[in-house]
């Protein structure tokens, strides 16, 4: 085997094996993971599927949406479990030690878990990014309006609205009456780069025309050394807002892409308004994925330093880790949005934190 090491042969045979006992360790923890996470959501909300009697495709319907949420929420798990048992077989049975002797050192055995970690990390990203946000919304509809059989009535009015719009602009009206694209008593102020207010328009009401917003009874103002006022009867303006734009409140966090997360931070932040939820989201959508890498670190650290551990032990070193990062996370998450942390802070330290552990793990292994 020696030789065949050498001459490059063995360590792609090894590198097929080490992925092999990988590969079916994690999609035996996933499915196992899935699965608990299914049985506990359904007999959690077992009683309202008794009570509405839903048919069998609409529960059927939920459920699949509920799956990409669940698939990237528990990936890291998976990971962490599949690195766990399959290095710790492979160290119980001394086959790590054989691939050492034979010339192959621990980091280019564990190099295909790496690349893995890699991979699973694009796929949350992709996941969490591209395909939770629409299956999140469609769950929710589904159990709201087709197995509560909640009436999907419009929302004809909406009251005290507060919008961040294009260009700087901060829109507060106390009423919008969704079903003429009519405003009552509405300020526009639009702020510069430096949150420095610009102009002020404020009108007792304000209507879509099918192109324009034209505004009625109410006064421009223009700041700059000087604040020019300019009272109007009538003032049509071109904004890029459009009426559908008033008529939908914000939604959960977890339903925006990473794009519009981006837009609507720099939005609320330029208009003055509260925007850290929606900040640590868009930093956790993307730190959060790298927490597969961080976790096969750990576990392969731990696995190649413990050739005696059992599967018990195994287990319970990843229940420990799953645990302890999970609530550093939900720590990190909590303070960013209580402004005890800066958001990309919040999010990274559980990163940081098990990745500089992992390193320390690996160096004495």
């Amino acid at each position: 085997m020696t030789s065949k090491i050498r001459l490059g042969i063995g360590p792609r045979l090894l590198t097929r094996y080490v992925l092999r006992e990988f590969l079916r360790a994690f999609g035996f923890s996933l499915g196992l993971i899935l699965l608990i996470q299914f049985l506990a959501r359904l007999f959690d909300e077992f009683r309202f599927l008794l009570s509405y009697k839903p048919s069998l495709i609409t529960v059927g319907l939920y459920y699949l949406n509920c799956f990409p949420d669940w698939v990237a929420k528990f990936l890291p798990v998976a990971s962490l479990m599949g690195a766990l048992f399959s290095l710790g077989g492979l160290s119980r049975r001394h086959e790590l030690t054989a691939m050492k002797a034979g010339g192959v050192s621990l980091e280019r055995t564990l190099v295909p878990l790496f690349l893995v970690g890699v991979g699973l990390a694009a796929v949350s990203f992709l996941i969490t990014d591209r395909i939770v946000p629409v299956t999140d919304r469609r769950s929710q509809q589904i159990w709201r309006h087709e197995i509560r059989r909640h009436p999907e009535t419009p929302n004809l009015q909406r009251t005290q609205v507060v919008l961040a719009g294009a260009n700087g602009r901060v829109y507060r009206i106390r009423l919008y009456q969704v079903d003429e694209s009519r405003m009552e008593d509405v300020a526009v102020d639009r702020f510069n780069e430096a949150a420095q207010p610009v102009e002020q328009i404020v009108a007792r009401q304000a209507r879509w025309d099918g192109v324009d917003w034209v505004f009625k009874d109410g006064v421009r103002r223009v700041f700059g050394r000087d604040v020019v006022e300019t009272p109007f009867r009538e003032l049509a303006l071109p904004l890029p807002e459009r009426p559908e734009d008033f008529a939908r409140p914000l939604r959960d966090p977890e339903q925006y892409t990473l794009v519009e997360l981006a837009d609507l931070v720099r939005r609320l932040r330029r208009a003055g308004l509260p925007a850290d939820v929606y900040a640590v989201e868009y930093h956790h959508r993307i730190a959060f994925p790298f927490s597969s890498l961080v976790v096969v670190l750990i576990a392969s650290a731990f696995a190649a330093g413990n050739p005696r551990a059992g599967k018990m032990l195994a287990m319970t070193m990843g229940v420990l880790v799953v645990f302890l990062y999970w609530g550093l996370v939900t720590i990190g998450r909590a303070m960013g949005e209580s402004h005890q942390l800066s958001p990309p802070v919040a999010v990274w330290i559980a990163n940081a934190v098990f990745g500089t552990l992992g390193l320390f793990l690996f160096s004495k292994a």
